[in-house]
């Protein structure tokens, strides 16, 4: 064989060396890349099964409190008129509750307005934790519209609750109310 001959084989032998690893290395990445979608696949399985076990761990600890911290919400963040959302939230709270909601002056005189005032709100988080049988803690984080004379103000609004048992009624009442802090967006 020439020179010429034998570096023609060698080059062949060498691009076909070339041409095996490459094939044997997208071969291997491809192997790794489907168990790896595997594994992610498996572990999204694994975290929505945990997150549905920590969501109904956290319903059955949380009790009836969660209804009256979400309707307190609904009721005294949600309203047409100024007037309603104190009247709308009444029977949710305790009367030391409802004089929480006036800490500045007396709950007997809701201030009459000639504005034009509503309130709406979205993404209500109640969170609630039992402290014995009569009481509990809550705290309401929520996003809350404010339309005053058709100017919208928009803020997360974070709540905090105490809570009792009502003998009667078997369920919660809101029993403190403290705003405790509001951030403009």
């Amino acid at each position: 064989m020439e020179f010429d001959e034998k570096i023609k084989w060698i080059a062949i032998g060498v691009l076909f060396f070339l041409l095996a690893s490459v094939s044997l290395w997208a071969l291997s990445a491809k192997r790794a890349w489907s168990d790896e979608q595997a594994r992610n696949a498996s572990l999204t399985s694994q975290l929505s099964e945990l997150k549905k076990e920590r969501d109904q761990a956290k319903a059955a600890l949380a009790g009836d409190g969660i209804p009256t911290i979400a309707g307190f919400a609904q009721a005294f963040f949600v309203f047409d008129q100024i007037t309603d959302r104190y009247t709308k939230a009444k029977p949710l709270l305790t009367e030391n509750g409802y004089k929480s909601l006036f800490p500045s002056g007396p709950a007997d005189e809701i201030p009459k307005s000639t504005l034009t005032i509503s309130g709406t709100v979205s993404d209500v988080e109640p969170y609630f934790h039992r402290v014995d049988e009569t009481h509990g803690t809550g705290m309401l984080v929520l996003r809350h519209h404010l339309t005053i004379n058709n100017v919208v103000s928009t803020s997360i609004t974070y709540v905090r609750l105490a809570l009792v048992r009502s003998a009667d009624k078997q369920a919660y009442l809101i029993d403190r109310v403290e705003i405790v802090h509001q951030q403009k967006l």
